[in-house]
């Protein structure tokens, strides 16, 4: 009896992969909301975008512990890996703080939309550059 082969997406992710960064990503996404808005509550004359950088540097780390770990199961060493992971996190680092300080601190739109916009937008690129850069040797 063999085992049931894995299908691949058009993307290049295994199903059980792509389920894998989605729970993963969910994870760290919700974490974020909550945080940016538990530190916005908290200290409500801080920048939008400060609060957001907190959340996010929080959850990078839960984030490369889950999607090295977890998602993409790599064996690769940390020296190699981590580094291209931190330059994956610096760009949606950029994301993350520009949109609050944009569209909530000069648009005053309320902190919740541009906190969306980042849960939507950086997950997408995160995938990819954790498929094909960060953990590419797998």
């Amino acid at each position: 009896m063999s085992a049931m082969p894995r299908h691949k997406s058009k993307l290049g992710g295994s199903m059980p992969q792509m389920i894998r960064f989605a729970i993963a990503g969910l994870g760290a996404t919700l974490l974020f909301v909550a945080l940016t808005m538990a530190l916005d509550q908290y200290q409500p004359k801080w920048p939008g975008f400060f609060s957001a950088f907190i959340a996010y540097a929080i959850c990078s780390l839960y984030s490369y512990i889950a999607h090295k770990y977890s998602t993409f199961r790599s064996k690769g060493k940390h020296k190699q890996e981590a580094p291209r992971f931190v330059f994956l996190i610096a760009l949606g680092y950029m994301i993350a703080v520009s949109f609050p300080a944009f569209l909530h601190d000069y648009l005053l739109w309320p902190l919740i939309i541009p906190t969306v916009l980042v849960a939507v937008v950086v997950p997408c690129i995160n995938f990819f550059g954790m498929q094909y850069f960060v953990f590419s040797s797998q």
